[in-house]
């Protein structure tokens, strides 16, 4: 919200798609109000259709930029998504995205809770289309390598399979 506010008040808005009813969208509503962000727009849970159409017509998918020690290690589900997506992703720089993800490569890892480093992110994207195309087409290839289906579901046969008395018939 507050990258939004810089945003618009250096007259470079964009417009943002909040999507869910989590916990914390109250609170963050309420201070798109106070600052009087205009290009904000929440919307309710959607349909995992709806939210891949979403996803795929984005310029930009922003990940996670909370300063917890949870934010520090998850890479949450919609990073996954919008990289399998074929979307260039922001997310905040913490030891779970520097585990998984490559900054420059497959996304733009930024400060997290600086919503100047957002700001300056999301303007580096706008203004390098090709930045933005080599970092989708690396975050694909990341997802794909490490994290789609057919890799986690092989890690985890693997894994139960090694266990004594399995016989690797896993349904």
């Amino acid at each position: 919200v507050r990258a939004a506010a810089l945003l618009e008040k250096s007259g470079e808005a964009c417009k943002f798609k909040l999507i869910g009813d989590g916990a914390e969208r109250g609170r963050i509503e309420a201070l798109a109000q106070q600052l009087g962000v205009r290009a904000m727009e929440f919307l309710d849970a959607q349909s995992p259709e709806v939210l891949a159409e979403t996803l795929r017509s984005a310029d930009v998918c922003l990940g996670i930029f909370g300063e917890t020690g949870k934010a520090g290690r998850v890479v949450p589900n919609k990073v996954y998504e919008a990289m399998a997506a074929g979307r260039p992703v922001i997310t905040g720089d913490s030891p779970a995205a520097r585990e998984f993800l490559k900054d420059g490569e497959d996304c733009l890892l930024c400060e997290r809770g600086n919503p100047e480093a957002l700001a300056k992110s999301i303007r580096t994207l706008r203004g390098d289309p090709t930045l933005a195309r080599k970092l989708a087409e690396g975050g694909r290839r990341s997802f794909e390598e490490k994290a789609s289906p057919r890799v986690i579901g092989g890690w985890l046969k693997d894994r139960l399979c090694s266990k004594e008395g399995w016989h690797g018939h896993v349904a």
